[in-house]
């Protein structure tokens, strides 16, 4: 059995890399991240995950295939981190777990809420193929980009419990 801190860690956890799979696909893609993060959901409802996040990347101008591509990033790299091998792993995942793209990642794509097109079903299998762990060319990059989302969101934390502080540290002697 898990303890509370430890759910708490694999929530991060799965909150960092689904945030990663979106900023690593729309960076492959040429999009331009304006901001990323993850962040403790203090306010959150009994089925609501502690842990939230969000990206935030240039939308103006971009073709539908590529925003397709980056709104199933973020389910595709989680599928992938709880192993899935194979492209239907992902599929899956994704029929038994439809609420793991967000409302934004629903608009992003084009489709409606809980609606996947056989277009969504494409940008999966394209997205499945740059992240997934056997021969995604992105997967090292999901990694390193989940983890800077730990760290980032460990020093906002920080932050906001202990402003004087960085205040006083980001002043020159």
């Amino acid at each position: 059995m898990l303890t509370p801190s430890q759910i708490s860690a694999r929530e991060r956890r799965h909150a960092a890399v689904h945030e990663a799979g979106h900023v690593v696909v729309a960076r492959h893609l040429g999009l331009r991240i304006l901001e990323a993060g993850i962040r403790k959901n203090d306010l959150q409802e009994l089925d609501e995950n502690e842990w939230v996040g969000s990206v935030q990347c240039q939308t103006e101008g971009v073709a539908a295939r590529k925003r397709r591509m980056v709104a199933v990033a973020g389910v595709v790299a989680e599928a992938c981190w709880e192993g899935e091998e194979y492209c239907h792993g992902v599929y899956e995942f994704f029929d038994t777990n439809p609420e793991k793209m967000s409302p934004s990642d629903w608009d992003f794509s084009g489709c409606l809420c809980g609606k996947p097109s056989e277009q969504l079903f494409d940008a999966m299998k394209q997205v499945f193929e740059l992240l997934n762990s056997e021969t995604g060319g992105l997967w090292n990059a999901l990694l390193v980009e989940a983890r800077r989302l730990i760290v980032q969101s460990r020093l906002d934390a920080d932050l906001s419990v202990h402003p004087m502080e960085a205040e006083t540290s980001s002043r020159a002697p």
